[in-house]
């Protein structure tokens, strides 16, 4: 498994594969079904930060510092590299046919083709025509967040100069500026039908937007804390924040908080709704995974077996199955205990919030345990530093 802390893990579309990124420098494939790694799919010189399936399933996007590789999941084969951005990139994210990947660094943001790995457009804070792109006048100051609309056809991202502004892919021109913030955004997102935007900001504020008009539809005050992590429900009612101070739920026809949780001892670092959108879970870097109820606010469970900060929790398409992932350098995959724990067809006992405190951890990879007595001698696609990891905590070769 992982030799370093686990950064991000994904389920593919299917749900029957996980992909995970880590320090140690590499991307791994897992199949949940036989609990055992599929291949190593990449190996990097610096820290894996983000992985990425692909919405159709066939690629995995990954970014380290200002690159980004595409890897072909059926081969393990990388596609392409993209190079551009000249600081660490923030974000990556798909577009919904997998025809595209929108990256953004603090200056720029960057539209890939899949298919032919070039820049497609270029996003910067200034104005620059060159022989091969146009590099469209922008945001004024360092890009924080960058999004698809759910069809493709938009970007919205948000930056350290207080705007929120949206962009035609295919032409590349702003369509919009959305000013109201009087601090620098934090997060941007589009809700799942692309007619509302939501943004976070340093200023203490959430605000929702029309997507089409630009006008700011509600504000919502979260004094004094703020938030780095929203997320709208799957039918655009409700939206979720995380902060330092904990987890706040929002009726939007109201504009109401209608529940604040405080579960976790230290802070929230990845946040999202059930499916169905009356349950939230959300990992700490207290250790600990949370389900809460959204309706009686009550604590429904509460995961343990990490051993060090949870860094990054994520529901399968399905919501029959979790994948986490942690400082401690595993992954770890949960399921309901009350059925088949892998190819249940009883998903409505699974994802039944009032079952919820059936869920547990059913495998994990990685294990930052001694790897004494362990055997490498087939292994392939390990560098001499990872061989000699291998060693120094026990294994042979």
């Amino acid at each position: 498994g992982h030799l370093g802390a686990v950064m991000d893990a994904h389920f593919s579309p299917d749900g029957m594969t996980i992909v995970s990124g880590s320090e140690d420098k590499t991307i791994r494939l897992w199949d949940i079904a036989p609990k055992k790694k599929l291949q190593l799919i990449g190996d990097y010189m610096n820290n894996i930060t983000t992985v990425q399936f692909s919405p159709d399933g066939t690629n995995v996007a990954s970014s380290t510092n200002n690159t980004i590789r595409i890897w072909d999941v059926s081969s393990g084969r990388q596609l392409h590299i993209f190079e551009g951005h000249k600081i660490p990139i923030d974000s990556i994210c798909f577009s919904s046919d997998s025809t595209k990947i929108a990256s953004s660094s603090t200056d720029t943001i960057i539209i890939w083709d899949v298919l032919s790995g070039k820049q497609i457009f270029f996003f910067n804070m200034l104005f620059v025509l060159d022989f091969h792109l146009i590099i469209f006048e922008g945001h004024l100051e360092a890009i924080r967040s960058a999004q698809f609309s759910p069809d493709g056809s938009r970007i919205v991202s948000g930056s350290k100069d207080k705007t929120v502004r949206l962009w035609d892919v295919s032409s590349g021109q702003q369509l919009q500026c959305l000013q109201g913030h009087s601090n620098l955004i934090l997060t941007v997102q589009f809700s799942p039908d692309g007619a509302k935007i939501v943004s976070g900001s340093l200023d203490s504020t959430i605000r929702i937007w029309n997507a089409s008009s630009g006008q700011q539809l509600q504000c919502l005050q979260l004094h004094p804390d703020y938030a780095p992590v929203i997320q709208f429900s799957s039918n655009g009612t409700r939206i979720i924040s995380s902060s330092h101070c904990g987890i706040r739920i929002w009726d939007l026809s109201s504009g109401k908080q209608i529940q604040f949780f405080q579960d976790h001892l230290e802070r929230v670092t990845s946040v999202q709704f059930w499916p169905d959108g009356t349950t939230i879970v959300g990992g700490s870097e207290d250790k600990t995974i949370h389900f809460r109820d959204i309706i009686s606010g009550k604590q429904l469970q509460c995961l343990e077996g990490h051993s060090d900060a949870v860094n990054c929790v994520h529901l399968s398409p399905d919501g029959t199955k979790i994948v986490s992932g942690s400082e401690d350098r595993t992954i770890r995959l949960w399921v309901s205990s009350g059925a088949s724990p892998i190819l249940s067809n009883n998903k409505s006992y699974l994802t039944n919030p009032n079952n919820a405190r059936s869920w547990k951890c059913i495998w994990q990879a990685g294990s930052i345990l001694s790897l004494k007595g362990s055997t490498w001698k087939d292994s392939q696609g390990l560098t001499l530093s990872q061989k000699s990891s291998v060693k120094t905590y026990g294994g042979t070769f």
